[in-house]
């Protein structure tokens, strides 16, 4: 088995494309909640409420990926909220799926 080298850029460029792409998804949600007309978009699933939306984490989550137990960075909120390392997730993810993820960080106080 040969190795790829530009497929793991690939993947680092994606992967930075998702995180810089949630991360701007959450400053546009950030000031509609301060300007006080975040009723005014809607997205056109924020009718229906679903396993997604209604999703808590556990208090007792450990932050590793479900697969592999490396550290996670994604939470798969299509995936009854599994966290997953960047490698894990496009592993077990087709391109085609339309899987809604939220960028993870563990909690600060948490001591593993």
């Amino acid at each position: 088995m040969s190795y790829d080298a530009s497929s793991d850029e690939n993947d680092e460029t994606a992967t930075k494309r998702l995180l810089q792409q949630l991360a701007e998804e959450e400053k546009l949600d950030k000031k509609l909640r301060e300007s006080g007309n975040e009723g005014i978009v809607r997205h056109p699933d924020e009718s229906k409420e679903t396993k997604e939306e209604t999703f808590t984490a556990d208090p007792d989550e450990l932050p590793w990926c479900c697969i592999c137990n490396e550290d996670a960075i994604l939470r798969c909120l299509s995936c009854e909220g599994d966290l997953f390392c960047k490698r894990c997730f496009k592993e077990g993810h087709d391109k085609s799926d339309e899987h809604r993820i939220k960028k993870y960080k563990p909690p600060a106080n948490k001591h593993v």
